[in-house]
């Protein structure tokens, strides 16, 4: 529903600015702006918002038993998942920038062969080039689906470290 609301106030404000600045934008790019382009940012932002939240609590319940048993490894935990946290987020952040980049630029792209070919289909059929067009589009939606499934994993990695750092520590801590 807020995808549906965002979308529709980009639309607003596209269709209301000067029709200039409309023609420097590509056909594909402004569909995919008002379209899939909100739908992966709402989604994705909710995602991680969510994982941020559990992982918080979890975080903050364990911290907690720790300060009524020992003040020195609660403290010391707090330090550690601090300096992991900003770790991941300094690393992934360059990465998530540069997959969501690419993957936007060939959802794009596929788009637009896409719209190619329906348009001059006729002439495609006729010089039977048809194979061509599928072939790059096979192309481009195999990158697609693969930087898809990283940009959905990609909110995996950190809850992932944090729970070997979680298991780590705590054998460290017990041994």
């Amino acid at each position: 529903l807020r995808g549906a609301l965002i979308s529709q106030s980009i639309t607003k404000k596209l269709l209301d600015s000067e029709y200039q600045e409309i023609q420097n934008k590509s056909k594909q790019d402004l569909i995919y702006a008002v379209n899939s382009g909100v739908g992966n940012i709402t989604i994705g932002i909710i995602a991680n918002v969510i994982n941020l939240i559990s992982d918080s609590i979890l975080l903050v319940v364990i911290l907690i038993g720790l300060l009524f048993v020992d003040l020195v490894a609660a403290m010391s935990s707090l330090l550690l998942f601090a300096f992991v946290s900003i770790s991941l987020y300094l690393i992934l952040r360059k990465y998530a920038l540069r997959i969501n980049k690419d993957f936007v630029s060939r959802a794009i792209e596929n788009n637009q062969i896409f719209s190619q070919v329906i348009s001059i289909y006729p002439e495609i059929f006729v010089k039977d080039n048809l194979g061509d067009f599928v072939s790059k589009l096979g192309i481009q939606r195999k990158k697609i689906t693969e930087l898809d499934a990283e940009i959905r994993f990609l909110p995996n990695i950190s809850k992932y470290v944090m729970e070997v750092i979680l298991v780590v520590s705590v054998l460290f801590i017990a041994g």
